[in-house]
């Protein structure tokens, strides 16, 4: 059953990825408003869940909820704006490669074994970043550059995402799993419309200026699937957290998340992928499978 739900939360993920593809580009404002608009159909969801089964909400929970809000609003809008200044299979790859925070991060703080055949996988996935970032780069492509240091902020934040997520659920030996995912997504939301609101005055324009308004019609439908795929993603990460160590449950997802979005960015949107590249992510594939040995 457990094998189930992590291929299913890849599938989930990797729809969530290529429907942020689709996020109209270059306005930052709408960015963090879509992340809030997509959040809060998922805090909904999670709260009418959590009250029907009578989940608490212990302190613990109201903490670690909270900054997983707060980190999460940083991944998500690190991570659009990475998509949107450079090919979305190698940023995927990177974001990807969060995986290796929480398995390190199990190893640490809860004295999770790390056998000598993942810590091979973690050199690979070092080695397939390298690979893919400097001579895998298509200099061709349209690559602005502030990709590399987005594409690492969305990487190591949401490393810590998962890192919270673990934190809850161990302290709470498997209990509030609906309360946390409400907390979580509920502050998230709060925090994306706060900051939306917050950033007008700031930077002298409308509440909605054109360019915004303009992006809201284009991103409804995006919305709708990012709110779908990731509330359902999360939901079975969160579960199987206390279920499953973290060196075998972030692997299996975010790399399965990395292969299906490669696959969809090679034929689908015909993004370039140079002989580097190409052995960057066979490294990434090889890293997956010896860490799951």
């Amino acid at each position: 059953m457990n094998t189930v739900l992590l291929l299913g939360s890849a599938v989930l993920f990797a729809i969530n990825s290529i429907a942020m593809k689709y996020v109209p580009s270059g306005v930052l404002r709408l960015t963090v408003l879509v992340s809030g608009a997509y959040t809060a159909p998922i805090f909904l969801a999670y709260l009418a869940v959590a009250l029907s089964v009578g989940d608490p909400v212990s302190p613990v929970t109201w903490g670690t909820g909270l900054v997983w809000g707060v980190i999460y609003v940083i991944t998500v809008t690190t991570y659009f704006l990475a998509m949107q200044s450079g090919p979305l299979s190698y940023t995927s790859f990177i974001y990807a490669a969060s995986m290796v925070i929480p398995t390190l991060g199990g190893a640490v703080l809860w004295r999770e074994n790390i056998s000598l055949l993942q810590w091979l996988g973690i050199v690979l996935f070092l080695a397939a970043f390298y690979l893919i970032s400097v001579p895998g780069a298509d200099r061709s492509a349209k690559i602005k550059k502030s990709w590399i240091p987005l594409c690492l902020c969305a990487c190591v934040c949401n490393g810590l995402l998962s890192l919270v997520s673990k934190a809850q659920q161990v302290e709470m030996q498997g209990a509030e799993p609906m309360s946390m995912l409400a907390v979580s997504f509920g502050s998230a939301s709060a925090i994306a419309f706060l900051t939306f609101f917050a950033m007008a005055p700031i930077l002298k324009e409308k509440l909605f200026p054109a360019d915004v308004k303009a992006g809201i019609s284009k991103s409804i439908l995006p919305v709708l699937a990012i709110a779908a795929s990731n509330g359902g993603g999360n939901g079975i990460v969160l579960y199987l957290a206390s279920r499953v160590p973290g060196a075998w449950l972030y692997p299996c997802v975010l790399g399965g998340n990395m292969l299906l979005v490669t696959l969809f960015s090679v034929f689908c949107l015909k993004e370039k992928i140079n002989r580097w590249g190409w052995l960057g992510i066979l490294a990434g594939l090889v890293a997956m499978v010896v860490m799951n040995v």
